[in-house]
């Protein structure tokens, strides 16, 4: 399946450290974030495609078959969600230093390669979300009972992923303040990332993100 031959790709690059130490930690992240985005789109829509048959068809053996279907493309939504966060938790939260070393010094190039990650992010999660939606929405209880703990694997998946994202744009604003116009697109991007995960805790039951801590302001570098 093209999704999972995706998935096993990215762990590979995941696992190579030769290959990490080669990529900033902007372009560490976009990579993560666009083999994430363009592999859930089809996946996405294969669940959409199934979930409809499923609320149109009556034939059992149809169902059980379609039922198969969401469940494996769901797990992969979720092993794809938990392969992104192992890798940009690397270079950011579980970096040395942390959000904060790796934010400071950052030029407006890098900055600009990470608003559009954020905004690749906003993208997939409402997507996301938007499947969930109306998975739970179109089928019973009981149609959804052979996929379930999958939904329930791609929410849990959701908000990890999804932290450690926002919390280094935010060190990033921090070490940026004043930088202008490519500040101000990071700061709308992770605007709307904060937003979508608020909706997604009203529609599909996603937990709030934990409070971010305070960050010091860093003086801009040379450059910025």
């Amino acid at each position: 399946m093209k999704f999972l031959n995706l998935i096993t790709l990215a762990s590979f690059a995941a696992a190579n450290p030769y290959r990490r130490q080669q990529q900033t930690v902007t372009g560490s992240i976009q990579n993560s974030v666009n083999t994430l985005s363009g592999a859930t789109v089809s996946t996405l829509n294969e669940i959409d495609g199934a979930v409809q048959s499923i609320k149109d068809n009556t034939d059992a053996q149809l169902i059980v078959q379609l039922q198969a279907a969401v469940k494996a493309n769901y797990q992969a939504i979720a092993t794809a969600l938990t392969g992104a966060t192992t890798s940009i938790v690397l270079v950011t939260t579980g970096a040395v230093g942390g959000v904060v070393g790796q934010a400071a010094g950052l030029t407006l190039e890098q900055v600009a390669q990470l608003t559009a990650s954020v905004e690749s992010v906003v993208e997939s999660v409402e997507n996301i979300g938007a499947t969930v939606t109306v998975t739970v929405t179109d089928l019973t209880p009981a149609l959804r009972a052979a996929f379930q703990s999958e939904i329930n694997a791609v929410k849990a998946a959701l908000n990890p992923f999804i932290y450690p994202i926002a919390l280094f744009a935010r060190a990033v604003l921090n070490a940026n303040a004043g930088a202008g116009a490519t500040i101000t697109g990071l700061e709308d991007a992770l605007a709307n990332l904060v937003r979508i995960q608020t909706e997604l805790v009203a529609s599909i039951g996603l937990p709030s993100l934990p409070p971010f801590p305070p960050l010091p302001t860093l003086p801009a570098r040379p450059g910025n």
